[in-house]
């Protein structure tokens, strides 16, 4: 086991009488890309909730830099370690895109300079500065992803965890995502996708197959 990087450790998890996920061991080391594939109902989404903090195990632990998120009193400063984008683009209605990114930033203290900055920067990445004035019901599918994606970014944290962040991306811009997340790794960061896309897995450093909330496979 490393003391950096994130480590499932036998988690299992259980919704009523249906058990979501099995014994389930992963690990996630820096500078590297590690995908998570299965089909949909596999137990993708809940093992990401659960590495990501919101979701806590029925048994097993989750070390992130060997610190347990579930039983460990350094856990709240480990977690505001993690960006984290859900299968759901979960955008205020309310706010435009650019009032979205503000709010995501300043929850962090982050001076209104910096936050402008990092906005520019994720905006001219991702290609969304042209509806960065309009509200999340205004813009399409594919804008909304890359918007959640620009969010995470823009936060900066040691860890990306995503889950299907392919989600209503066309050709060019899974490319333009997998580059990115290949320069997020390159940079040191841990990157953790949950995807059914084969080819951005196969672009990925490390997978393992789930099915049925169980580990078939690790390669």
């Amino acid at each position: 086991m490393i003391d950096v990087g994130i480590n499932v450790v036998n988690v299992r998890k259980r919704f009523g009488e249906h058990e979501v996920l099995r014994n389930i061991s992963i690990t996630a080391p820096p500078n590297s890309i590690t995908c998570i594939v299965g089909p949909s109902g596999s137990g993708k989404s809940t093992l990401l909730r659960i590495i990501a903090g919101y979701l806590r195990p029925d048994s097993g632990r989750v070390l992130i830099n060997g610190v347990d998120i579930y039983g460990d009193s350094r856990a709240r400063d480990i977690i505001n370690l993690v960006s984290y984008v859900p299968q759901d683009d979960l955008l205020v209605s309310g706010l435009t895109i650019r009032e979205n990114l503000r709010l995501a930033l300043r929850v962090q203290g982050l001076s209104n300079r910096v936050i402008e900055e990092r906005i520019r920067w994720v905006s001219e990445l991702l290609g969304i500065g042209h509806v960065l004035d309009k509200r999340p019901g205004q813009v399409s599918g594919g804008e909304r992803r890359r918007v959640s994606i620009a969010i995470a970014l823009a936060r900066d944290h040691e860890f990306l965890i995503m889950d299907e962040p392919t989600n209503s991306l066309d050709r060019a811009n899974v490319e333009l995502l997998i580059g990115i997340l290949k320069d997020e790794a390159g940079m040191g960061r841990v990157v953790l996708v949950a995807t059914h896309d084969q080819y951005l897995a196969r672009n990925s450093d490390r997978i393992y197959s789930i099915r049925a909330g169980e580990l078939t496979n690790e390669f």
